[in-house]
């Protein structure tokens, strides 16, 4: 089976032989492509819409995995059961419902060895987030698929038996844009350090992009924040390879 490239550098990530629960799960592509391939002996694939689950059900049938890929409708983690599983993954959406599903599940993340999450936007608010928690990035990539660069993070999420006492996030919808934000937020722990070509494309591009930006926008508060957006850039892109 041939994913796409975002989707290979999320299956990628996955540790061979964990228990997977592949939330918002779509067409079950990645859950077939873990067992197809014995990377991983069960994987829960759930979606909060059934149209998708019964899509990604009909492609499990197709490819005789069944019994190997259970299908279930939930929001987020909600129709997880504790124990289930080694590695939460969260692929394909915003990164503002990736936050509020990592919150809702906050008490549930002692269970599982791993994180694997691939936001479609706001990355950096996602990086904050594990770091405030105290979530530890591993691992990260970053693939350029029609013309869209595509992070995907790895996090293990040790220590995390007092979860109950951490400071909570404010809530996600309240953020503003440029809050908690750091270099590393934005461009990733892991990234900085390995600094792929790829990464490296990703940086000129923000730089140019958002040089063209600068010379478009009047507004006062928006210029600052583009301002400040450009220096992480320069900042990142002045970071040597270690």
């Amino acid at each position: 089976m041939e994913l796409s490239l975002r989707l290979q550098a999320v299956a990628d990530m996955v540790t061979e032989g964990r228990r997977v629960a592949d939330i918002g799960c779509d067409h079950g592509y990645v859950s077939i492509y873990l067992c197809k391939e014995k990377r991983c002996p069960k994987v829960i694939a759930m979606d909060v819409k059934k149209g998708p689950l019964e899509r990604a059900r009909v492609n499990i049938d197709r490819y005789g995995l069944s019994d190997y890929i259970e299908t279930r409708l939930s929001d987020g983690t909600g129709a997880l059961q504790k124990g289930e599983v080694d590695t939460l993954l969260l692929s394909g959406m915003g990164g503002r419902l990736t936050i509020r599903i990592l919150e809702q599940g906050l008490k549930q993340l002692g269970q599982f060895s791993e994180l694997i999450l691939q936001p479609q936007s706001e990355i950096f608010l996602v990086r904050a987030f594990l770091r405030q928690q105290g979530i530890e990035i591993v691992d990260e990539t970053i693939v350029l698929e029609d013309g869209k660069f595509y992070p995907v993070i790895k996090a293990q999420p040790a220590a995390m038996e007092n979860v109950k006492e951490r400071t909570p996030m404010p809530d996600a919808e309240r953020i503003s844009l440029w809050e908690y934000s750091t270099v590393e937020d934005y461009f990733g722990p892991v990234l900085l350090r390995k600094r792929p070509e790829v990464f490296e494309a990703f940086l000129r591009k923000e730089k140019e992009k958002t040089e063209a930006l600068l010379l478009q926008v009047s507004k006062q508060e928006r210029l600052k924040e583009l301002q400040e957006y450009l220096s992480y850039v320069k900042a990142a892109m002045e970071m040597e390879k270690t």
